[in-house]
């Protein structure tokens, strides 16, 4: 609780840090980052790398000039937050008076020979992957960090091998993490090489252990029962305050409008101030574990005038009246325009995954027919060549997932078996018995039993060629549905060569990972991973036109969130649950909106 009190009295000094570095960050770091990567991506000839794509792209000049470059970014960063926070944190141990912001980026930028070094380039996976993984480290407001795509950790929970081993190789990480936790500051304070900081914070984490463990759960523990309170006091006196106001006259409306917006800083505030009190927290913790004889505090000239910054935050009447006064405009706004600029997206297109999901054989017709029969607004199909050039539903490259029985040539690609062979195979059966004897259905099948009754979304998978989408092309026009069927690929030439050839088609560029200009590529639609679907990115592609496409938003809380975002289409195994969310989102009056974006602002901003 003293941790916690003397962090509380020193935030100023965080904050303050903390401004000039976003600012460093927003209008230096980030459009160079930005224009640099959009520039060697393009220079390799296109606009956008995605998926697998971008590991072909690393291994050109530009891609490599672009790893170096990302390199000294991440580095710098390490430099300027993290070296930064445990400086002002070191100071504030040792009793000493705050240095100005330069004076400790002058300080800290010696650490850059040391970071480019075999130490150095373990130090940048600790920060980028292991502790983002394991949750015990370091993040930079540069990055998000790593962490598990949704698609792929829905893959691990459908396997009890992959899901010890991804268990076991957390816990590893975990425990390396906390091996690696004081490295920075015998870094900062020792001025040690980065190899012999990493050695030494894993001799002090051993001789340490159990201490470190207890100190590190407490203070967890600690952290959850005051936040978990402040939260509860929050909500519960907004919940009181809301039975109490008559939100359907524009007076209430302003009074909750405005505590959101109060709600909203304050989440802000303490978001930014997360990894500080982590470093604050970690230098006390090595201060209180080192022998008293080898505590050393850095040198470093303190400030002797007031920066800009101090004159403006000392001006406390002035920019506490400007921000009463726009908290007030904003306020009003919202209150007279709630349903126009609260209100959530109930215009969002329901795709069944694979034909459907859940419950039903995948890329099948029963799972069609399911879509048609609950009046869900698109399949998501995939079509694969066979060897005799016809055209089959599958998503794998073989049938040996989803078929039931097992003949000789299971284990062969769809292109190397003829239609004849692949209808003898039973995708039902695995399902369930209702559904025995299921077979591949041709792509041609499908499309007459959807024409007039549900639009597909028809993802190009193995063995596509031009022959192959000039095939389709033809068909869906003879079968007069263009405004029935888009074409989406992995690969951004299939995209390319379908609007070059008929741009009347929609096409859709499917990615879980990208780089560079994506909002120029040559697609109607951008079918994006979970985590690439942030409101920034929704807006930026909007803004050219392009239909935003979410994959594969299978959890609840998943359901939740990108059913009240401004996206175009949910691709889901669950299409039911989607469209039940979406039209329980259409039906909220004005006090329901105003009452769940409290929480949907803490959901999406504070929670993990």
């Amino acid at each position: 609780m003293k941790l916690i009190g003397k962090f509380t009295l020193n935030i100023k000094k965080f904050l303050k840090y903390q401004i000039i570095t976003r600012g460093v960050l927003a209008l230096i770091i980030i459009p160079l980052y930005g224009l640099l990567s959009g520039y060697l991506v393009q220079k390799n000839g296109s606009a956008v790398s995605t998926n697998g794509d971008i590991l072909k792209f690393m291994l050109t000049p530009s891609g490599g000039i672009f790893l170096l470059f990302f390199l000294a970014i991440v580095i710098l960063e390490i430099i300027i937050e993290i070296g930064g926070y445990i400086t002002i944190s070191c100071k504030i141990e040792g009793g000493y008076k705050e240095s100005s912001y330069w004076e400790i980026l002058k300080y800290n930028i010696r650490l850059l020979p040391r970071m480019l070094s075999v130490g150095g380039i373990i130090i940048f996976l600790y920060v980028i992957f292991m502790g983002p993984m394991s949750g015990i480290g370091f993040q930079l407001s540069f990055l998000k960090g790593f962490s598990m795509p949704n698609f792929i950790m829905s893959e691990i929970d459908q396997s009890v091998i992959y899901t010890i081993i991804y268990t076991v190789g957390i816990i590893l990480l975990i425990y390396v993490s906390l091996k690696f936790i004081f490295t920075f500051n015998y870094m900062i304070i020792e001025d040690m090489k980065a190899s012999e900081a990493i050695s030494a914070s894993c001799k002090l984490f051993k001789d340490n252990r159990k201490n470190v463990l207890k100190e590190m759960a407490v203070m967890l523990i600690v952290t959850a029962v005051i936040s978990s309170f402040i939260l509860f006091i929050w909500l519960t006196l907004i919940i009181k305050l809301s039975g109490q106001l008559n939100l359907d006259g524009y007076t209430g409306r302003i009074i909750m409008i405005g505590l959101l917006q109060v709600q909203s800083f304050g989440i802000l505030v303490i978001s930014i101030l997360v990894v500080p009190f982590e470093c604050y927290y970690v230098t006390k913790l090595f201060y209180k574990m080192i022998d008293e004889k080898d505590v050393r505090y850095p040198q470093i000239a303190e400030k002797t005038k007031r920066s800009m910054l101090d004159k403006i935050l000392q001006k406390k009447k002035t920019l506490i009246g400007i921000s009463l006064a726009a908290l007030v405009l904003y306020s009003m706004t919202m209150g007279i325009f709630t349903r126009e600029i609260v209100g959530y997206n109930n215009k969002i297109d329901v795709y069944g995954h694979r034909g459907y999901g859940v419950g039903t054989p995948e890329n099948s017709l029963s799972a069609i027919k399911k879509s048609i029969d609950n009046k869900v607004d698109y399949i998501e199909i995939d079509v694969q060549r066979t060897k005799d050039r016809e055209y089959v539903l599958n998503h794998d490259k073989t049938f040996e997932r989803v078929s039931y029985n097992k003949p000789d040539f299971i284990n062969k690609k769809t292109l190397d078996l003829t239609l004849d062979q692949i209808k003898t195979l039973d995708i039902g059966s695995k399902v369930s018995p209702r559904y025995a004897g299921e077979k591949v259905p041709t792509i041609e099948e499908v499309l007459d039993l959807c024409k007039n009754k549900i639009k597909i979304n028809l993802e190009l998978k193995e063995g596509v060629d031009n022959k192959m989408m000039d095939d389709l092309m033809d068909l869906v026009k003879k079968k007069g549905m263009k405004k029935q069927v888009f074409f989406t690929s992995l690969n951004i030439n299939h995209t390319k060569y379908i609007e070059e050839k008929d741009s009347t088609f929609d096409t859709g560029l499917i990615y879980f990972i990208k780089l560079g200009n994506y909002s120029d590529v040559a697609a109607d639609y951008m079918i994006m991973e979970e985590r690439e679907a942030t409101e920034s990115s929704i807006k930026k592609l909007h803004k050219k036109g392009k239909k935003v496409i979410v994959w594969t938003v299978n959890t609840q809380d998943s359901i939740d969130k990108f059913s009240k975002m401004d996206v175009d289409g949910i691709i889901s195994d669950y299409p039911i649950e989607v469209k039940e969310a979406v039209d329980k989102n259409a039906r909220m009056t004005p006090d329901d909106l105003i009452m769940s974006s409290f929480v949907r602002d803490i959901e999406d901003r504070l929670l993990p």
